[in-house]
């Protein structure tokens, strides 16, 4: 039943793109003539009758006319269906139930195929699942603004992350070992609010769960765990350009993250104690500039942040540690409107730290790292987020798995 739909869809799609001649009037006087594919976020995306699709800005378009019904999506939420014409040089939709309503495309948040849409309702219901949903791009998260006005979203989120050091003791025997091993888990919750047109804050309470075990034979057994609150953070970013056929969308952000978590400096005796540690120990600023691009069907981002950490004492040393830059970049899909995926690799570096104002030479850390997640919409305000982060080099400490669960509502 799900390939006889996916088959009709792709048969009724290639009706559609050889039936339909849509045209676009241009500002500058040129007309192009073949398929709108889409428009939104400030984009018409348009196939010529040559099977080339090219990206217009909306503001370079001066009409668009059809030859087949289109939902039209207002920035207000409203929608219109109908079909788009010209008249007396301006774009109207001809709807059956409002009759003529002028276009302005600087109100329109989206324009998509009414046949489009109901052929994916018809996939949809035969699968079982809800309609009208957009793409789950959790990996988009912190590059770009993914909320709207009034929007909100809670986050659940899981990390596990393992150390261990092994290995045997002959002398005491064939069966006896010596290990070390801390585990940790990390349980975050954190709510993001979309403020106003473009602006988008968060605020973020992690708790921690370590367990150390240090063995040396049987004979030598010794362990302990710990709950404790991390350095809770909170920040904002701001949509500095929105997407174009020329620009990326570009966002700033400022992030501010306090001491709330654990950090000791142990002695040499009490140093297996270390993974006890879940905090900075220092008030930390960080503000960052990411991009995001769509290039049907990818969506390449990036971003570049700066990390700076005040001075602090801590266990009778005045530490002051190096300032920190990162750079990262990756490449996300929208598979459909339940799953995406992405990839990402980060790169970033930590001066050395001083501490009674002297420098600690072979202090500074040069990290790498690349994570692949998947996300999942299994309902529509749910989405569920796997993910797993692999070190490159012993700066960037150990691999580890995680999970994320996404609420949306408004």
């Amino acid at each position: 039943m799900l390939l006889r739909v996916i088959f009709s869809l792709l048969f009724a799609s290639l009706l559609i793109s050889s039936a339909y001649a849509d045209t676009v009037h241009l500002r500058n006087g040129d007309t192009i003539s073949g398929t709108l594919l889409s428009f939104q976020n400030g984009i018409c995306v348009f196939k010529t009758k040559y099977d080339a699709a090219i990206k217009i800005n909306v503001s370079d378009i001066h009409s668009i006319s059809t030859d087949t019904t289109y939902l039209v999506t207002l920035n207000n939420g409203e929608v219109v269906k109908g079909r788009i014409e010209t008249k007396d040089e301006k774009s109207i939709i001809v709807s059956k139930s409002l009759g003529n309503v002028d276009l302005d495309f600087q109100a329109i948040s989206r324009i998509i195929r009414a046949s489009d849409v109901e052929l994916v309702t018809d996939m949809e219901k035969s699968i079982g699942k809800d309609a009208d949903k957009t793409p789950p791009l959790e990996f988009l998260t912190g590059s770009t603004v993914l909320l709207a006005p009034g929007q909100y979203q809670f986050e659940m989120g899981l990390d596990y992350r393992q150390n261990r050091d092994f290995y045997p003791i002959p002398n005491d025997g064939y069966f006896q070992n010596h290990s070390y091993s801390a585990r940790m888990l990390r349980f975050d919750s954190t709510l993001r609010a979309g403020i106003s047109e473009g602006i988008e804050t968060f605020i973020s309470i992690p708790f921690t769960y370590t367990y150390i075990e240090q063995v040396s034979s049987n004979a030598w057994v010794r362990d302990t765990y710990e709950w404790d609150v991390a350095d809770v953070s909170t920040g904002i970013q701001y949509q500095l350009v929105e997407e174009s056929n020329l620009y990326p969308a570009i966002s700033a952000s400022l992030s501010i993250s306090a001491p709330t978590g654990k950090k000791h400096y142990y002695t040499f005796e009490d140093d297996w104690l270390d993974p006890l540690n879940n905090g900075s120990g220092h008030w930390v600023v960080s503000p960052g500039l990411s991009f995001a691009r769509t290039t049907d069907p990818a969506i390449i981002y990036g971003g570049f942040s700066y990390s700076y950490s005040v001075k602090e004492d801590i266990d009778g040393y005045l530490v002051e540690p190096g300032w920190g830059a990162s750079i990262y970049y990756g490449i996300g899909f929208a598979l459909n409107d339940s799953l995406s995926i992405g990839s990402r690799f980060v790169y970033s570096y930590t001066s050395t730290m001083n501490v009674d104002d002297v420098k600690v030479q072979g202090s500074d850390k040069d990290a790498m790292d690349v994570a692949f997640s998947a996300s999942y919409r299994f309902s529509e305000s749910w989405v569920l987020t796997p993910q797993l982060v692999f070190s490159l080099n012993d700066d960037a400490g150990t691999s580890f798995i995680s999970f994320r669960l996404n609420r949306f509502f408004e």
